[in-house]
């Protein structure tokens, strides 16, 4: 099977709806997700998928493929009731490109980063593309001359889009910010966020998040103290001093972000206690204080790799990978519109290994995951939709069974269609799948 599969060509929202007579019973079915077709090369190895779906019913998807000689970023986009594109390299030829993130704004303009490494350094790029238009050229928005690491990108309403990336001073890591208004079309200056000693190790592994209309969110992990720090920004004010939203001295990983449109936050991330981790989650509330950290997950066994989401509404689901003794399964916990957490529930069975969790939700307050299960053979991607009454659907297997899958992405659009990538493997190389759900009816 050549490079550009017929299966690419399949439309991404076409699949035609089939309406179902639902019976009363647990669990219950949804609509079903439409057979996967390969987004990238199938002579090639591809890593790193992403996807965001705008506005108007349509996708974007992007990846990190090798080309033969070097990996390059590429971009694949589906119309409403269109095809994929053929696949188009955005990244620059510097050098080796991983790390895709991408992010939409309300018209369907797209932004896309990326690391690309120009020799001894890492250097974080970026392109645009404008709604049905064409991608740009790759720019260069850190400093070429040092190292520049895990991008994360946030976009307004209006298209004004903010990133922030772990930069190497040479002594130490600190947190740096650029902005870029639509209006204007250029990046700023690097700004630095971190405040620390000159004797410190530094900070890492930033993440951002839009807050309301304007404000902005920006957390990372303290090298020195081990806890997580947040800073925010209310629009067109200048950046708060650095806060701890976990205690000091206490191991932490995996911080994940969510808000919604009244103004509230989520952090979550992964605490080591003793001899095991737990996740971990403190509120941010619209007025801005913060509700103190709290245990999300069981206290006796192992618990990481978690996913945040919040609905527009306010509520929230977080799932992680769970050791159950023997398996890891997948677990969750939501958040109500009072600011209380629910106790773990399962989203997997027990009796095959479970990882890799991605959690999403619409405008109609639901919930979507996926996540990476064992079928006893291969890994496979399955799916699972919350339902009214604290229900979920039936899980659904994504992936084609017979081969391995994995590191699952998924969203879903403001008509609650949903659109999934994951690496698949075709037994010679490592390849870029997708499928698609309608809205269930």
């Amino acid at each position: 099977m050549g490079s550009f599969s017929l299966m690419r060509v399949l439309k991404c929202f076409g699949l035609t709806i089939v309406f179902l007579s639902f019976l009363m019973t647990n669990p219950l079915k949804a609509a079903s997700w439409s057979t996967p077709v390969e987004l990238s090369s199938d002579e090639m190895n591809a890593v790193g998928a992403q996807v965001a779906l705008d506005a108007k019913g349509g996708a974007i998807a992007l990846w990190s493929e090798f080309d033969g000689s070097k990996y390059v970023i590429k971009a694949s986009s589906c119309e409403k009731i269109g095809n994929w594109s053929i696949p188009y390299i955005i990244s620059s030829s510097d050098g080796d490109a991983f790390f895709p993130k991408i992010a939409i704004d309300s018209k369907g303009n797209a932004i896309a980063i990326w690391s690309v490494k120009n020799g001894s350094n890492s250097v974080i790029q970026t392109a645009s593309k404008a709604f049905k238009k064409q991608w740009s050229s790759a720019v260069n928005i850190s400093d070429i001359n040092s190292h520049a690491e895990g991008a994360r990108i946030a976009v307004n309403e209006d298209g004004k889009a903010y990133v922030v990336w772990q930069h190497y001073n040479g002594f130490q890591n600190v947190i740096q910010f650029v902005q870029k208004s639509p209006k204007r079309g250029d990046w700023t200056s690097p700004l630095t966020l971190s405040v620390i000693p000159s004797n410190a190790l530094g900070d890492l592994e930033p993440k951002i998040v839009m807050i309301g209309k304007g404000d902005l969110l920006v957390t990372w992990i303290n090298q020195d103290t081990f806890s997580v720090q947040a800073v925010t920004k209310l629009k067109d004010r200048s950046w708060s001093e650095p806060i701890e939203l976990s205690a000091s001295l206490e191991l932490v990983k995996n911080v994940q972000l969510a808000t919604d449109q009244n103004g509230n936050a989520i952090v979550s991330w992964t605490r080591k206690v003793e001899d095991h981790t737990v996740i971990q989650a403190n509120i941010k509330s619209s007025s801005g204080t913060w509700s103190g950290a709290v245990d999300l997950s069981d206290s006796d066994q192992n618990s990481d790799f978690s996913s945040l989401t919040m609905t527009p509404n306010g509520s929230a689901l977080i799932a992680w990978q769970q050791s159950d003794g023997i398996y890891s399964v997948i677990k969750g916990a939501k958040k109500t519109l009072n600011g209380h957490w629910s106790l773990p529930f399962d989203l997997t069975l027990t009796g095959q290994d479970a990882s890799q969790p991605y959690v999403t939700a619409d405008s109609f307050n639901t919930y979507a995951v996926v996540w990476k299960r064992s079928d006893g053979f291969n890994f496979v991607i399955e799916s699972s939709r919350s339902l009214k009454g604290n229900k979920w659907s039936e899980t659904s297997t994504l992936s084609l069974t017979g081969e391995d899958a994995s590191t699952p992405q998924l969203d879903i659009d403001k008509l609650g269609n949903s659109v999934a990538v994951w690496q698949g493997s075709n037994g010679l190389h490592s390849i870029i799948q997708t499928s698609f759900k309608s809205k269930a009816e």
